[in-house]
């Protein structure tokens, strides 16, 4: 590491991904701020001597790491510290205790087996630690002295830790796929900072509260969640008291009963796998991993829906809707639904690897408020637009995307319409041909990549805010026509096509390229 010494103003030095097993010498530079390690082969870490005081991040992650590199409790200027894949078996939270603006620690996906964080000698700093992915089976938080600590200890063998009534300060809770089979939610009853509980992916069977007194969680907490369980009932009324709850998630239980009235003003976000009798307070709606659901009539008092991984083939959108973000993904729709003229105030439109076989553009023609339109992984084989008149559509859109489509020629003039569109994929389609002339002050971002595309003619088009151009994966051998032309374009990716020569000649004019990537080529000069 002496090596890079002479360097005064050096800040970084990247040695990720190589086949590192030891590091030599020691590294003194006031300068230097982050020191990405990761993905070597390092057993073994000796940090004593070196002189780094502006150091910020150090990431260690993908090594082969059993104990603490050497001295790092000297450091006391990291506020990141990521050792996460490693071989850790134990840890404690003393070992860091030197390291005063330590803020963030990861030690996901290790074999820990136990970890000590109650002590008096602890990181002032500390605001989060994730401990995910390991082998533990107890956690004791009996004594954490800081005011506020994120733990995330998702994926181990763990339960609900008796004495986590002794760590009031607790932000954020993360219990996930572990083997909890009950919840008492008066074991929170005096976490005045905890805003959000994961529990999802255990065996719980059902929740409970059986505190009698008014606890301050009452007022912190927003968001539970106990998906992927295996609850038969719920009484809703059972989360009434917690008054700033926003977000309740029960989707994917057993649950074939709903007992009680919930009665919440805060609520904006229910996550439920039941449409019926949805309350007027609801305005967005989520429905995960259902595939019965065939169709679903969508309540005018609804802003957002989300449908994800359904059977779904048919939507009807009530007139008057207040819809103003629909994501479909991952369902068996074959065409646009008639509906969705109904709702003009649609801000966010993604259909996403579904079965739509065409579409006409003209069908979202009165659409002033549509920035974002997502048709990706359909089944698409052609694109049109058939409206003959000035569709409000055209100076709203800002990104249209019809990646990973059946498409195989496109028109370009097609698009010049749209006259704010700022990005335009068609990545990753079947596409031989491109034709047309695109015009279009607006367009900054134009991905091609993932086609056939053996020969481009750019000579024409009118793109004067071009930026990034991505043309990667296909099967070009030479620059396209006139791109050369083309002086506002700063990124150009050309990897992975058939190029067997190339000289930079070819992109001189270019005046404003930083960025040209041509590797996985077939380049011999």
């Amino acid at each position: 590491m002496e090596l890079f010494n002479v360097f005064v103003n050096l800040k970084q030095v990247d040695l990720q991904m190589n086949r590192i097993t030891t590091l030599s010498g020691r590294l003194v530079l006031r300068s230097f701020e982050i020191l990405p390690l990761f993905t070597n082969q390092l057993g073994h870490i000796d940090l004593c001597g070196w002189d780094v005081p502006s150091v910020k991040k150090m990431f260690f992650t993908v090594n082969f790491l059993t104990t603490l590199p050497k001295c790092i409790n000297n450091w006391t200027s990291v506020s990141h510290l990521d050792l996460s894949y490693n071989e850790f078996t134990n840890f404690s939270i003393e070992s860091v205790a030197g390291m005063n603006n330590l803020e963030s620690i990861d030690l996901e996906c290790n074999k820990l087996t136990e970890i000590m964080l109650n002590s008096v000698h602890f990181p002032p700093k500390l605001k989060e630690i994730r401990i995910s992915r390991n082998y533990l089976t107890s956690l004791d938080l009996s004594f954490i002295p800081v005011r506020s600590l994120q733990v995330s200890v998702e994926y181990n063998l763990i339960s609900i830790p008796r004495d986590i009534k002794n760590a009031p300060m607790l932000s954020n809770l993360r219990l996930q796929e572990s083997k909890i089979s009950e919840i008492d939610l008066a074991a929170f009853c005096d976490h005045s900072n905890l805003s959000e509980i994961f529990l999802d992916g255990n065996k719980i069977r059902y929740v409970v509260n059986t505190s009698k007194r008014n606890c301050s969680i009452y007022g912190s907490l927003t968001g539970i969640q106990l998906s992927d369980n295996l609850l038969t009932t719920v009484n809703m009324e059972l989360f009434n008291v917690f008054v700033s709850l926003r977000q309740l998630d029960i989707q994917m239980n057993r649950i074939t009963t709903l007992s009680g009235r919930l009665a919440h003003r805060s609520l904006e976000h229910l996550d439920l796998s039941i449409l019926e009798q949805l309350p007027t307070f609801i305005v967005e709606l989520s429905i995960h991993s259902s595939d019965r659901l065939k169709r679903i009539s969508v309540p005018k008092a609804i802003n957002v829906i989300h449908i994800i991984e359904s059977g779904l083939r048919r939507i009807d959108i009530f007139e008057g809707s207040s819809l103003t973000k629909l994501n479909v993904y991952d369902c068996d729709m074959t065409r646009l639904p008639r509906s969705i003229r109904n709702a003009p105030n649609l801000k966010n439109f993604r259909i996403d690897k579904c079965k739509l076989s065409n579409i006409d553009l003209a069908t979202f023609c009165d659409y002033p408020y549509l920035r974002d339109l997502r048709l990706n992984g359909n089944k698409i084989r052609y694109v049109v637009n058939t409206s003959k008149r000035n569709c409000s559509i055209y100076s709203s859109v800002t990104l249209l995307e019809l990646g990973n489509n059946m498409l195989t020629t496109v028109n370009m003039e097609l698009f010049n319409a749209f006259t704010k569109l700022k990005a335009l994929s068609l990545y990753n389609n079947k596409i031989v041909s491109i034709t047309g002339q695109l015009a279009l002050d607006s367009l900054s971002n134009l991905l091609m990549g993932g086609n056939r595309l053996e020969h481009l003619d750019l000579c024409g088009w009118y793109v004067p805010s071009m930026e990034s151009v991505l043309l990667s994966l296909n099967r070009f051998t030479k620059i396209p026509e006139c791109l050369n032309h083309w002086k506002s374009v700063s990124s150009l990716m050309l990897n992975h096509n058939q190029f067997t020569s190339f000289s930079i000649d070819k992109l001189a004019g270019m005046s404003n390229l930083t960025n040209l990537y041509l590797q996985c080529n077939k380049l011999t000069e």
